[in-house]
Order: structure tokens, then sequence, then C-alpha cells
């Protein structure tokens, strides 16, 4: 693989960024490159697997000797040659991930609908699945791929749904200090409904901050100017 110029690129946009004021475009634009060079990094890995080159060097598997050679976590390796490898049979999915059009968490959702039982319908509907995750917000995509699999394989997705369901959990704690400390952990469905809720809360807050703001300084406000940070918002939308 020619990576020299792609490091050029990176060497330029790396010196530009320190002097810059980006706007929002570009940073959607630079998310969505960094999306379709994680697909090419995936896919890369996947293949590397499969060469078995990584034996040479004594390795247990691919993502063992990226773990060792990059200092990267073993579970973040393991995700990146499994995502890579479940693109073996998701067509439409490779295609939107490596245009950016969709990134590594939509591809990790269609990757886990791909099983036996469900291998048919996913051939079937991944076009459409794959529609869902471009345009949906992910929470929404998350409940239309739930949706999706409880009719593709109506025992297995009962059986995993009632397994994930019983991880549920929420704790909110006084610390020493008087400051509560919380985390939930929800099912998918469930998650993606309490996700959904507190997003439109937390936008609705970020607009009065936003308007109250500009009425105060008769201009377009920066986000350091709001009243509140979006940690904040979050904690006053839950």
């Amino acid at each position: 693989m020619e990576l020299g110029a792609l490091r050029d690129v990176v060497d330029q946009l790396a010196a530009e960024v320190r002097q810059a004021q980006p706007d929002g475009p570009e940073i959607v634009e630079l998310r969505r490159q960094l999306s379709r060079l994680e697909a090419v990094v995936s896919v890369a890995a996947a293949a590397f697997d499969r060469g078995k080159e990584w034996q040479l060097g004594g390795a247990r598997s691919a993502s063992a000797w990226l773990a060792v050679e990059t200092r990267a976590p073993a579970g973040e390796c393991q995700r990146q040659v499994r995502l890579g490898r479940s693109l073996d049979h998701l067509p439409w999915t490779q295609e939107a991930w490596l245009a950016g059009d969709i990134g590594s968490a939509q591809v990790a959702v269609l990757g886990r609908l791909n099983r036996p039982a469900t291998a048919a319908a996913l051939a079937r509907d991944e076009e459409m699945l794959v529609g869902h995750a471009r345009t949906l917000r992910f929470a929404w995509f998350l409940r239309a791929a739930a949706y999706w699999e409880q009719h593709a394989d109506p025992e297995g997705s009962e059986d995993s749904e009632e397994e994930r369901r019983t991880r549920r959990d929420v704790y909110l704690t006084e610390s020493i200090s008087g400051m509560y400390l919380g985390k939930m952990t929800l099912d998918p469905i469930s998650g993606a409904i309490v996700a959904g809720e507190l997003h439109r809360i937390e936008k609705d807050l970020f607009e009065a901050d936003w308007a109250a703001a500009k009425a105060a300084l008769g201009r377009d406000p920066l986000p350091a100017e709001l009243a509140r940070t979006s940690a904040q918002r979050r904690a006053d939308a839950l």
C-alpha cells in the first residue's frame, strides 16, 4: 500500500490545525474522512489476519500482534479485525463505511445482525438497513435494527434481548463531598428511548441558551459564551 501521500496530507493538516479556527462543516468533513480511514484500516487488518503473516513472530492472533506493535488496547485491536472480517458478507455496509457515510458503531451493529439464523434476511435487507444507518441518529438506528432483528429471528432475538435486559443497571450514590455520582446500563431498545429523549431535551436547552446569549451579545455566540456546557445541559436534561 502506498502510504506516503497519506502521510503528507496528515502532516499538512497537523500543521494547519494548530493555527486554524475550523468551522462546523470542516469538523464534519474531518470526521467523515476519519471514518473512511478507520474503514480502510479495518479492511486491511482483516486481510492481514487472513494472510497469517502475524504467525511468523509467534503471535497467537493478528489482533495480539497489532496490540504489541501499536501498543493499543487488545480489545481495540480485536474489534478492528472483527469489524473488518464482518464486512466479508456485508457489501453494502463495506461500501457505505469506505465512503464515510457510516461509522464503526453502525458497522458493529450490522455485523452483530449477521448470523446463520438471519443471514438470508440480512442479504435481502442489508441495503435498507444501511440506508437507515446513513440517515438516522444512532439511537434511532439501534431501535430500527432491534425491530428488524425481532422480525428476522424472533426466537433468537427474544433470547438475546432478555439476556441483555437482565444486565440493566442504574445506580446513583452520594459521594463524601455531597456530590452524586452515577452510572447506567440499558438494553438497546430502552437505551435508544432514553438517549433519544435525553438528546431532545438537551437540544431544547441548547437552543434556549443560544437564544439568550445571542440576545445579550447582539451576535451569534461562541460555544464557550453559553450559560451552560454540553455536559451541564445533559445533566439538566436528565
